[in-house]
């Protein structure tokens, strides 16, 4: 299909996939709130002024042109405290003399955003399993693909097909998870167990990824698996007269099996000027041919002439996970960067690891590129963290309307009005605030820094003071958490090295 079409369907797709992710929350308000008799003056998706505007009967129903979030007008519920967000009452007039609604149908109301995230995350995990999901090598296992022979890894004793049990002491499924927890520590220390059974153990720092637009971290000189697909083939190079073609597969160089594009990177410069033969997968044939590295001098060393996708998954094998496994998972990701936002050792990084709706939407955007069910399968975790998210026990969020109406049950009678107006306006004053800053930090990582727009964007966040820091975590608009991984870099003596063209 033409880009420009292929970048439409891809946006139009995004902001269906948040769009319902909001409906469902809001929709879960609206119904418990007509179910207690209360009264709903607005049901919005989006925020500010109105794109689409119907009344029906009491309830104005619209759309909002700012896509991230949505609410519903509840005047018994929170008559005005959240004003900066929602705006005045759309009626005008006087103030209206509401009956008052006792406080168990407030928590239930309150609660019921939370359980229509949760409804729709049970329905995709389900929806998941059945059809089931492509998968990046990373995401499979939590095997050791290439190790810096100069890194202090390869020194404690790593090497290719070790595989990594747990980090910090948390046992690991898969290289994300290793991931996730470099993202909020500087150092980790890993426990790993060797081909042959032997187990061994290192203790590593944790790096930055250059140029990655999510804003990734990654243990100094060791990564994990990944496939070795084509991305392009530079014209008159050897992997060109050789016949690779976009779409092909590495899958052996010099009779050693590629398990990681850097492993394939660093086999292919040792072989300078000598004849190698290569393996390779296109349409689920083997083919077998030879290459020859040349030196070439922009990068210091002997390539072939590939560049690799980073984001390449198998889509002939698909993986089935568990409903039950998908919504732990979801669930553990989120509760573990809350853990680390308290916890005084980590706290720091993990704020460091907090990314806005740019990060969302830039993570969308490479799912549905990659894969419909993929962004699908991140539908159901972006649901299960709004869910959890929205229940913390403070101003704005839905948590906070939950603690107010215990409140009200156990002293037999409202908070005082002032004061809660007070607290959840400048909690939504903050919440906004925090929303521009991450945004800001976020647009910096996903724009290249010596480009017009990279540098306006560090200026900004220079002024703003903001430290620019990288993770495989980021929670976004409403405290949501993605995570991603990283691929095609190599640490070598502490510096961290992009490698994505043998």
């Amino acid at each position: 299909m033409p880009e420009a079409f292929g970048q439409f369907y891809v946006a139009a797709l995004v902001l269906i996939f948040l769009g319902i992710s909001i409906f469902v929350h809001e929709l879960g308000h609206f119904l418990a709130a007509r179910f207690c008799g209360m009264i709903v003056d607005t049901f919005s998706i989006g925020f500010g002024p109105a794109i689409w505007k119907k009344k029906v009967g009491a309830t104005s129903y619209k759309l909002g042109w700012i896509p991230f979030g949505g609410y519903v007008a509840l005047p018994q519920l929170d008559p005005e405290a959240m004003d900066k967000i929602q705006g005045k009452n759309e009626e005008g007039g006087e103030p209206r003399k509401l009956p008052r609604i006792e406080p168990w149908k407030k928590i239930v109301v309150s609660f019921s955003g939370a359980v229509g995230n949760v409804i729709l995350a049970v329905f995709v995990a389900w929806l998941v399993y059945w059809v089931g999901i492509p998968a990046t090598a990373a995401q499979r296992s939590a095997m050791v693909g290439f190790v810096s022979e100069s890194s202090v890894a390869y020194q404690q004793g790593l090497r290719v097909g070790d595989l990594v049990k747990t980090v910090n002491g948390k046992p690991v499924k898969n290289w994300l998870e290793v991931l996730q927890e470099a993202a909020l520590s500087k150092k980790v220390a890993l426990s790993v167990l060797s081909s042959d059974g032997q187990k061994k153990s290192a203790i590593l720092e944790t790096v930055t990824v250059p140029g990655e637009a999510a804003g990734q971290k990654t243990l100094a000189g060791i990564y994990g698996l990944s496939l070795c697909v084509v991305e392009s083939v530079d014209p008159g190079k050897s992997a060109d007269k050789a016949g690779i073609v976009k779409g092909d597969m590495i899958i052996e160089f010099d009779g050693t099996r590629i398990i990681n594009g850097d492993h394939f990177i660093d086999l292919v410069a040792k072989k300078k000027d000598q004849k190698a033969p290569i393996k390779l997968k296109r349409d689920g044939v083997v083919i077998e041919t030879t290459v020859t590295p040349e030196f070439d001098a922009s990068v210091q060393r002997a390539r072939i002439g590939l560049k690799f996708d980073p984001f390449a998954i198998l889509y002939d094998e698909t993986i089935h996970p568990l409903p039950s496994e998908q919504l732990k998972d979801h669930a553990s990701l989120i509760f573990r960067v809350l853990k680390a936002l308290v916890t005084p050792k980590e706290a720091a990084q993990a704020s460091k690891a907090l990314g806005g709706p740019v990060a969302i939407l830039e993570v969308y955007y490479h799912l549905i590129s990659s894969s419909l069910m993929l962004a699908i399968w991140f539908t159901g975790m972006l649901n299960i963290n709004l869910a959890i998210l929205n229940l913390m026990p403070l101003p704005v969020f839905d948590g906070g309307q939950i603690v107010l109406a215990m409140w009200e049950g156990v002293a037999r009678k409202p908070a005082n009005p002032k004061v809660v107006g007070f607290l959840f306006n400048a909690f939504a004053m903050l919440l906004i605030g925090l929303f521009v800053l991450i945004s800001v930090r976020d647009v910096k990582r996903a724009t290249p820094r010596d480009s017009i727009v990279g540098r306006l964007f560090s200026r900004v966040e220079h002024l703003l003071g903001i430290e620019t820091a990288s993770a495989t975590n980021n929670v976004a608009s409403a405290g949501t958490t993605t995570n991603t991984s990283p691929a095609g870099s190599i640490s070598t003596n502490e510096t961290v090295v992009p490698q994505t063209a043998p």
